[in-house]
């Protein structure tokens, strides 16, 4: 969604820009700098957050796997679980 907002800033002020073709394109690039920015830093923190989505479920898993050894630990053990 961003990305195409920060598109569209470009374009726009692509099209609005007077002169050369070099000068309208830097021209643009200029006005959608910024946008451009916030598209490339929701990106990442999507990356990030989908990080830390992965290495909690690793945790929950590393949970699971020290229960179960746990349980079969007292089981040997004659524990009556």
């Amino acid at each position: 969604m961003k990305k195409r907002d920060a598109e569209k800033v470009e374009a726009r002020a692509f099209m609005e820009a007077a002169g050369a073709m070099d000068l309208r394109k830097w021209a643009a690039r200029e006005a959608a700098a910024d946008a451009k920015y916030e598209a490339d830093l929701a990106e990442r923190m999507v990356t990030v957050k989908d990080r830390e989505v992965y290495a909690m479920g690793r945790r929950m898993d590393n949970g699971r796997t020290v229960a179960s050894t746990s349980r079969k630990e007292l089981e040997t053990l004659g524990a009556d679980l």
